[in-house]
């Protein structure tokens, strides 16, 4: 006998329906706020979905990113061998029939590449059928205007764009996620921004909305701190727009080498993504040398750098295609970028 099992995505919005239609009436009553923690594994590899989502994307629609090189001057450090992606038969060198995928400035071939960005964009648009789903269950419970709702994803998503693949990097594409907020009573009417905000703020953001007072924000040394916050509310960005003082940078970083070992030297690069006073956009980021503080923790060495930084004007070259590092037209702008990645996320609170 066949035994037919849903997707796994379709699994979760199942559960997660269920939980609602149980917490509907206490919660209704006032009796018992909840929260639910939804994931959903999609789009993430593999790409599984059904293959109605594939039609949505006819072959003859798809492109092939236009920036399909890799970036120039950028250093080899900076290079991810998207093995993620390479561990599948069909995405091997094996299956492929080649040597060298994985290698500095290497990619799928046309086909494969049509191929893989046809099924992601499958993918994005099964889960926007999940999703809408557990929205319209909300609203069908009578919960909706009272439940604070976040959308958000844990990274961005590299197609082929600078010869890369998958999110092992800190081009600004494998960074960038969506994230869409609805509180009741404050984005009613509906409300876009474009400050710089990162996944930080999320924390801070539902304890504000839901009544809580923010927690303090985290201390250099906070291993030992039981609750405290590295973002900002985004409510008074929501409540007041241009009225609003808002950090002008953010940050991210990715290791290279023995990422998970504790007893091996490595490098990581420290990113800063800044808005300048002029409008520009500009990311910097700086391969320094680390030393291990714990499993998940890094001292950087500003003095000892495993490669050259880089530096990409996101105004004029939003794919970054060209690494300015050693350009002298941006010498006093990489000074003062350098001084504010070594500052940190603290000093833009």
């Amino acid at each position: 006998m066949e035994i037919e099992f849903p997707l796994q995505d379709v699994a979760i919005t199942v559960a997660a329906v269920e939980v609602l239609e149980e917490l509907a009436d206490q919660s209704l009553q006032g009796e018992k706020p909840f929260f639910i923690g939804l994931g959903y594994h999609r789009p993430h590899l593999p790409f599984v979905f059904p293959e109605e989502f594939l039609n949505l994307y006819p072959t003859e629609d798809i492109s092939l990113p236009s920036n399909r090189y890799v970036t120039e001057n950028l250093p080899e450090l900076a290079w991810s061998t998207y093995q993620e992606i390479r561990q599948y038969d069909d995405t091997s060198n094996e299956g492929l029939g080649l040597q060298n995928l994985g290698d500095f400035n290497t990619t799928f071939p046309d086909a494969k590449t049509l191929e893989l960005r046809r099924a992601y964009y499958a993918s994005v648009s099964y889960i926007d059928r999940e999703v809408g789903i557990v929205l319209r269950t909300l609203e069908g419970l009578g919960l909706a205007e009272n439940t604070i709702v976040v959308l958000w994803g844990d990274h961005g998503w590299s197609l082929g764009e600078n010869s890369e693949w998958s999110k092992i990097t800190n081009f600004e594409i494998a960074n960038r996620i969506p994230f869409i907020l609805r509180v009741p009573g404050v984005t009613d009417d509906g409300l876009t921004t474009d400050q710089l905000v990162e996944s930080v703020d999320i924390f801070p953001t539902i304890l504000q909305a839901a009544g809580f007072p923010a927690p303090p924000l985290c201390p250099e040394e906070s291993g030992s701190i039981e609750l405290c916050r590295e973002g900002r509310s985004l409510l008074p960005l929501l409540q007041e727009q241009k009225n609003t003082q808002w950090k002008k940078s953010v940050f991210w970083q990715f290791p290279r080498g023995e990422i998970w070992s504790t007893s091996v030297y490595k490098c990581m690069g420290y990113t800063i993504l800044t808005a300048l006073e002029d409008g520009r956009r500009m990311r910097y980021t700086v391969w320094a040398g680390t030393t291990p503080d714990g499993e998940h923790s890094w001292t950087p060495d500003w003095i000892n750098l495993c490669d050259h930084d880089e530096l990409y004007d996101l105004t004029d070259d939003p794919q970054e295609t060209v690494n300015r590092y050693s350009d002298p037209e941006y010498a006093d702008l990489k000074t003062s970028l350098y001084e504010k990645l070594r500052a940190g996320w603290r000093a833009e609170m």
